[in-house]
């Protein structure tokens, strides 16, 4: 039981380790389009229902719609100043938007706040026809942001806004949910349930849904940026909803010393089960948390106590907020970017406890509104920025999808490394992580004897290398081998994200292979290290020269290549041959040999191989063990060994 609890620890550690791939990826941005005013709704979904997600936004005097996947094509669906008559003066843009399926016809409709809340109705052909407007609520005003949730239980999506100016509406400092009408094309009023009365002051801002105290009920939190023209504000507050949703609900203030505040969304942050907060001052500095700690049982109710913790105190106007699972490693990560033009766009990595990292998307991007979403269909999720001073839409593309897949099969460990061993078609495979991989992502790709004399593989995953194994024994390095290292090869450069250029490490009849593909394959070949290596079967397992041969494994080694004796003598599909190949890529070679060798003697073998490199112009070190024979391999202090491999990558790993 010790053994497996270890076990499953040790494994934890590397996925984690391995999902940090993407903190290391590059965040692409790509511009939807550049406006001539702010810019601060982004909403996308697939409209159209073509398979692309498409884009949405509002400036211009009304909202614009961008199609996928490139969104270049766009079309204005509606314009205030046309579809707008009532009381209310009407902006160029509006303030805040959703995606609600108000009429139950399976697209997405959009609801918008531009001083007065409205809704779009998706048409059967969105980019061809208007989206008729209506109006929900146009009493309100301030609604600073709008979001959804069934709050009355009813099986049914509501709409939360809130009516955040002090005067010119006859819900001020308030907040309310509205509910549809039966029909809500008809046009008929929404009903308006106000339950923050009068007690939202000091500037409004975002809000976030969710049930915080464990009594199936919906609580709705709220932030306001307070300062002197907004008094009452600096504050993150939740209201807890009673038995009647429609009455007023009961506000609890969870810091009232937050200038700036702005954006809270509810989560699970630290995996306790427990409900916390993830909040912003998007008109101040810095990015937090409230902690919920489960201390507290009041009137025999949950009723949590909240500790705020900084994640990021510096983060300038973060004015835009977003929690999602951006790495896929089943926590919730956090996203938001800076408000003004020279606003940062970053996401905070969280390791599943509530200790989160920062990393950057882009610079100079502001920012009103933020969502994560998969814009290119890669299944991970992108982030959508509507950029207020930036006159922006953007989106950044998540480097996950492009980023190393795990390594496939069962897992195990190997001499302190984790371990994947798995089948290519019908042949074993091994790969073993270091415990950090190195930059750039190096390998070297053992031929034969697994785990014999490891001394210079174990040092080189000391030093971030990756080390793997696909076990073509009995083939001799015959084209069927070869077939299958390339099917290797792809697998582990295009899926898993090694480097395109390995290390190849042959002992004895492993030289047959490494040679074979390196030929082959030379702009892949960084270097090749071949210890005691076999480069000619007539020397082994023939035994035609000096060495001792094999009788038995020499008639499966012809029967491999189809090959008769007499038509074995003249072929020169063997290391030996066809290295101009190497030559002229630059591939350096070390051999390793003992000059007392009578299975594979060395005068048949790596003596003609250094000597037709040289003429070639290779580059080719031998390292003499005198008085060894074949056994044993590699070198007691793999140093000289270590050397010429990492010095290949220094040379040549980054190379094309």
């Amino acid at each position: 039981m010790i053994k497996t609890t270890a076990f499953s620890a040790f494994f934890v550690f590397f996925s984690l380790l391995f999902c940090q791939l993407i903190v290391l990826g590059e965040w692409k941005k790509h511009l939807i389009v550049q406006g001539k005013g702010s810019m601060n709704v982004a909403v996308a979904d697939d409209f159209d229902q073509d398979g692309h997600i498409d884009a949405m936004t509002s400036f211009a005097g009304g909202v614009t719609l961008y199609r996928g996947p490139d969104w270049k094509q766009s079309r204005q669906v509606t314009r205030f100043e046309e579809a707008y008559q009532g009381k209310r003066k009407i902006r160029t843009g509006c303030i805040h938007g959703c995606l609600l399926d108000l009429d139950g016809d399976g697209d997405q409709d959009f609801v918008g706040s531009n001083q007065m809340v409205f809704w779009l109705e998706c048409p059967d052909k969105p980019f061809e026809q208007d989206w008729t407007f209506r109006v929900i609520d146009d009493e309100i005003l301030g609604t600073h942001c709008l979001i959804t949730g069934d709050v009355d239980r009813d099986g049914k999506l509501d709409l939360i806004a809130n009516s955040g100016r002090p005067a010119d509406t006859p819900f001020p400092n308030s907040i309310v949910w509205l509910q549809a009408p039966a029909n809500p094309r008809s046009g008929a009023p929404w009903t308006r349930h106000v339950f923050a009365d009068k007690d939202a002051p000091g500037g409004s801002h975002y809000m976030g849904i969710g049930d915080v105290n464990r009594d199936g009920l919906a609580d709705i939190a709220c932030g306001a940026k307070g300062g002197e023209k907004f008094p009452g504000g600096e504050w993150f507050a939740f209201w807890k909803q009673g038995k009647d949703a429609k009455s007023p609900w009961k506000k609890r203030i969870l810091s009232d010393k937050q200038p700036g505040a702005s954006n809270i969304l509810p989560g699970d942050l630290d995996g306790d089960g427990l409900v916390d907060y993830l909040a912003s001052r998007g008109h101040g500095k810095g990015v937090l948390w409230f902690r919920a700690e489960a201390n507290s049982i009041k009137g025999g109710k949950f009723s949590p106590d909240f500790r705020p913790i900084e994640i990021d105190p510096t983060i300038e106007r973060p004015h835009s907020l977003a929690l999602a699972d951006i790495d896929q490693d089943g926590d919730l990560d956090a996203t938001t970017c800076g408000s003004l033009v020279n606003g940062e766009a970053v996401w905070y990595e969280n390791n599943g406890k509530g200790k989160f990292t920062r990393h950057l998307l882009g610079k100079n991007q502001g920012s009103y509104d933020l969502r994560t979403v998969d814009m290119d269909g890669d299944d991970d999720l992108d982030v959508l920025i509507a950029g207020h001073h930036s006159a922006n839409l953007v989106w950044y593309e998540n480097p996950l999808a492009n980023s190393p897949k795990h390594f496939p099969g069962k897992q195990s460990s190997w001499k302190g490394f984790a371990m994947n061993e798995f089948k290519l078609g019908n042949r074993n495979c091994r790969v073993v992580q270091p415990k950090k991989a190195a930059p750039g992502r190096p390998w070297i790709w053992r031929a034969r004897f697994w785990g014999h004399e490891p001394q210079t593989d174990l040092a080189l995953l000391e030093k971030g290398w990756h080390l793997t194994y696909s076990d073509v024994g009995n083939l001799f390095g015959a084209p069927q081998a070869v077939a299958q290292w390339d099917d290797f090869h792809e697998k582990m450069t295009k899926e898993h994200g090694l480097a395109p250029k390995v290390a190849l490490e042959g002992m004895s009849r492993g030289g047959l292979i490494i040679y074979n593909w390196a030929k082959k394959n030379p702009q892949s070949t960084l270097c090749i290290y071949a210890d005691a290596p076999v480069l000619h079967f007539e020397s082994w397992p023939g035994g035609k020269g000096k060495g001792k041969g094999s009788q038995g494994t020499w008639e499966k080694c012809l029967q491999v290549y189809g090959l008769t004796e007499d038509e074995a003598k003249s072929f020169r599909g063997l290391p030996l041959y066809g290295l101009e190949s190497l030559a002229r890529q630059g591939v350096p070679l070390l051999h390793v040999v003992g000059q007392a060798d009578t299975v594979v003697p060395v005068e048949e073998n790596t003596d003609l191989l250094e000597q037709t490199y040289r003429k070639l112009e290779g580059s080719i070190q031998v390292i003499r063990k005198d008085g060894v024979g074949h056994h044993p391999h590699s070198l007691k202090d793999p140093g000289p060994i270590v050397s010429f491999v990492l010095n290949a990558w220094k040379r040549r790993g980054n190379s094309k």
